[in-house]
């Protein structure tokens, strides 16, 4: 199995942490130099394990299986932080203009605006001129792709520990209620 690795299996498991994380971000985790992290991706790839998103300039990497087709864009978007940062501050602060969200975000007022951009591009915040300011609200977009997402990693939890059985890799579920799901991984001895 491709998992038989200890650092392949470690950036699996971030992946599955993470979703659409960066090289970078993997190199940053796991202290491994980044061609070691570019190679261990390849593998990962290489085996089914793990799906490359060419979004931008920085691609992102995901479980494949994970995240929905439909949602990809939305999981690589709110991988990045700055993003997820500007999406809280929108739902944390309903009809916050850019310079309050740039505030509570703790990111300049231009990335906030570039941000709150990406955001409404996947259809999760909406924009609402206010006299000479824009304000920015939450759509009802996230619920749905999160309870898809939900449905999706239940399934995927369930395929990947078949996958792991068929690879003699003794896999146990915790079970499957609930936003976190654990497989423990013992190796053949």
């Amino acid at each position: 199995s491709a998992l038989m690795n200890p650092n392949r299996l470690r950036i699996f498991q971030l992946l599955c942490l993470r979703t659409c994380a960066t090289a970078n971000a993997l190199r940053k985790a796991t202290a491994l130099s980044q061609s070691s992290v570019n190679w261990h991706l390849e593998s990962l790839i290489e085996s089914g394990y793990v799906l490359k998103h060419e979004a931008g300039n920085k691609p992102t990497f995901y479980p494949d299986g994970m995240v929905s087709s439909r949602n990809i864009h939305i999981c690589a978007l709110l991988g990045n932080p700055d993003v997820l940062a500007v999406f809280k501050a929108v739902i944390s602060n309903p009809g916050s203009d850019a310079a309050s969200i740039s505030t509570a975000a703790k990111v300049p007022v231009p990335k906030a605006r570039n941000c709150t951009r990406y955001l409404k591009e996947v259809g999760l915040v909406k924009r609402l001129e206010d006299g000479k300011h824009a304000r920015f609200f939450q759509t009802e977009n996230f619920s749905a792709a999160a309870a898809e997402e939900a449905r999706t990693r239940t399934g995927y939890a369930r395929a990947l520990v078949r996958r792991l059985a068929s690879e003699c890799l003794k896999p146990e579920l915790d079970d499957l209620k609930g936003p976190d799901i654990t497989i423990t991984i013992s190796l053949p001895d």
